[in-house]
């Protein structure tokens, strides 16, 4: 397989599954927190730049590598149809998502195409990327009873459901009612 580049058209890429980035996360001490939720409370409810990042007690280093392997979902109908692609890694200082050559279960990507996380042109198709552990509980939600889950999904079909509700930049829209909540306050 030679290396297949999908192209993000903004600096912050999101799974399409559970919203949450594809970073390196931070991690913070708990002193820090504290100093943290101390000058929160101190400015009223706000701070410019508050110190944010997770409790290694909490989840370590290790745990948390998940976050940063990305798979996405892809649909080219002139060619294979579906796919879900092995692992790759999101590169924000270039804008792409690199998926690993040496994973076999990227060498059944169809290749000379152009993709685009998000976003489908006259010249590209669209690609909606997720988390690896997002994919496999979203298929044992819709597949509960099935030995292996991920084999039950409909890929065309998971598709075009994203498709339907991308907003072609980086995320789905998805109407959870945070908005208005936050809108209350």
């Amino acid at each position: 397989m030679s290396n297949v580049s999908i192209w993000v058209w903004e600096r912050e890429c999101y799974c399409a599954i559970c919203g949450g980035p594809f970073e390196e996360l931070t991690f913070t001490t708990a002193a820090e927190l504290r100093r943290a939720q101390h000058a929160i409370l101190s400015s009223g409810g706000y701070t410019e730049n508050p110190h944010e990042g997770y409790l290694p007690s909490i989840i370590s280093e290790t745990e948390a590598t998940w976050t940063r392997e990305i798979h996405v979902l892809g649909y080219v109908g002139s060619l294979d149809g579906a796919f879900v692609s092995g692992r790759g890694r999101y590169t924000a200082d270039r804008l792409s998502i690199r998926l690993e050559p040496n994973d076999d279960a990227n060498h059944h990507v169809p290749v000379g195409v152009r993709y685009n996380c998000y976003n489908h042109r006259n010249d590209s198709a669209a690609v909606f990327p997720f988390h690896r552990p997002c994919y496999e509980l979203f298929a044992r939600l819709v597949s509960r009873n099935a030995d292996d889950p991920t084999s039950c999904v409909d890929k065309q079909e998971l598709f075009m459901t994203m498709y339907a509700l991308t907003n072609t930049t980086d995320a789905l829209i998805l109407r959870t009612g945070a908005q208005m909540r936050q809108n209350k306050r």
